[in-house]
């Protein structure tokens, strides 16, 4: 079953001159099961069933490859820590992720009302009978707009 997820109002100031919008996720738990979010701004009327990338308010979407199940031996999930700032091997793939989603056109056309305020919702999307009961689909730390020229 999608979940829908809604934030803000956010009062943003972009500036006057942006050559490109990011809405960045970060900490995301992805002990979850797989799924695709689409992101929508400023549409209180989209819902679980309405959600598609057709929609004005549409601002883009990221996808969690999930890890709900582990299948490994005792300690293969474990995220294991980096004990040396030297130590350049890649982090876990266990570690929390990291989603960037380019939100520029959206972000415009927002703008482009003269709203200063910003909603954001997010519509998650797994495979039916995927989903849990106890735990929502998208699970983050943190969420920052950033703006770059």
């Amino acid at each position: 079953m999608p979940e829908a997820h809604q934030y803000g109002p956010i009062q943003y100031n972009p500036p006057a001159r942006f050559s490109r919008a990011d809405l960045e996720f970060y900490s995301i738990n992805h002990l979850r099961p797989s799924y695709t979010a689409l992101i929508y701004f400023n549409d209180a009327e989209v819902n679980e069933q309405n959600a598609t990338t057709g929609r004005p308010s549409f601002a883009g979407s990221f996808s969690i490859f999930g890890h709900r199940f582990c299948s490994g031996d005792e300690g293969h999930c474990d995220v294991h820590e980096h004990l040396s700032r030297f130590d350049d091997r890649p982090t876990d793939p266990l570690t929390p992720a990291f989603k960037r989603v380019i939100v520029t056109d959206a972000l415009r056309t927002v703008q482009q009302t003269g709203q200063r305020d910003l909603r954001i919702t997010v519509v998650c999307f797994t495979e039916p009978g995927l989903e849990s009961e106890s735990q929502p689909l998208l699970d983050f730390s943190g969420m920052q707009l950033s703006f770059f020229d």
